[in-house]
């Protein structure tokens, strides 16, 4: 049989077309490689967040309203605080008096000596008066507090 020159040409395009074939099946199986992770990218690229600008008036305006309206409510609260704050000083402060005046009279008990001598009416006597210099040193240490207490209220609105 005789070869006809066609059959060269079509020889070589079918070679040809067989290389452009595998050239092609690489290159998708190198493309499908490369975009296996396309589904997780076109999640994370599909969640698109928008920022806007806000005009700085509206920014000043909005922290106007947020201060007049926490304001009153801190100032409230410091005025409460201040006002527990006194209390609990005068609370001291009578605490302390209180401390003293128990200190005197223990020192003053601690002091007093055991053995006196005397008759029964004598003692008895000397017992009255000893109460009565209590009573009126606890109406003076109470006379005094007031005076303190007073004279800190007088100090704290000033």
């Amino acid at each position: 049989m005789a070869s006809y020159p066609m059959e060269s040409t079509l020889k070589g395009c079918v070679t040809s077309l067989s290389s452009c074939v595998s050239l092609l099946s690489e290159s998708l199986s190198s493309l499908d490689s490369q975009v296996d992770d396309f589904q997780r990218l076109t999640t994370i690229l599909d969640q698109s967040r928008i920022f806007t600008l806000v005009p700085e008036t509206d920014v000043l305006m909005a922290k106007k309203s947020l201060s007049e309206e926490v304001e009153p409510r801190i100032m409230a609260l410091m005025e409460r605080s201040k006002l527990k704050l006194s209390k609990l000083e005068r609370k001291n402060a009578n605490l302390q008096s209180k401390r003293q005046l128990n200190d005197i009279r223990i020192s003053k008990f601690k002091s007093e000596e055991v053995s006196i001598q005397g008759t029964p009416e004598e003692l008895e006597q000397l017992r009255q008066l000893r109460l009565k210099k209590d009573r009126l040193k606890y109406k003076l240490s109470s006379i005094n507090l007031k005076q303190r207490k007073q004279s800190f209220l007088i100090n704290s609105k000033n």
